[in-house]
């Protein structure tokens, strides 16, 4: 049922953001760096192919998530079936 409703919090927003991703890191391997270069990497290639927008959904209490996106310039787009649903420009 998870999956479920997130995805449809980005349903909402699939045609300004039409890529949607989840990271899972080993809890051994946080703060070493790896989500941000994920995260960039993932952008960096989607926006070589065109696609202008990616978004991702987390827990809105989960606030290690919340922090990590925002500083990396993910804007909220909503709070939907007790999901925080990020978004970003990859252009």
């Amino acid at each position: 049922e998870w999956a479920y409703t997130a995805y449809n919090a980005q349903e909402k927003f699939k045609e300004e953001y039409p890529a949607h991703f989840h990271i899972d890191i080993l809890p051994e391997y946080h703060r070493l760096g790896l989500g941000g270069k994920l995260v960039a990497t993932l952008c960096e290639h989607l926006a070589s192919k065109g696609i202008e927008g990616v978004c991702l959904t987390c827990g809105p209490r989960n606030e290690r998530a919340n922090n990590f996106y925002k500083k990396r310039g993910f804007t909220l787009l909503s709070l939907d079936h007790d999901d925080a649903c990020y978004g970003i420009k990859t252009k």
